[in-house]
């Protein structure tokens, strides 16, 4: 298998998963996306982009997370 594919593919799952977990996060707080686009400064649509897992920054990750009262945490694990 191409590396960069194997990568990008692997990094396209991180990414869905990191959204879908904000997605739940704000859920349980009942918070709407305006809700949470006016209290983070994270613009609406970009709380769409993220939670759907196209694309982020770590900034808005941790942004987001703080809100949802969670703290942003990630490892870098030796696959071999």
């Amino acid at each position: 298998m191409n590396p960069t594919k194997n990568t990008a593919d692997k990094l396209f799952l991180r990414r869905r998963i990191i959204g879908l977990e904000l997605c739940l996060l704000r859920t349980q707080k009942k918070m709407s996306l305006s809700e949470a686009a006016n209290k983070s400064g994270v613009s609406k649509k970009n709380i769409k982009l993220i939670e759907s897992g196209k694309s982020f920054s770590l900034y808005q990750v941790a942004i987001l997370s703080a809100l949802y009262e969670h703290e942003l945490c990630f490892e870098l694990i030796k696959t071999s």
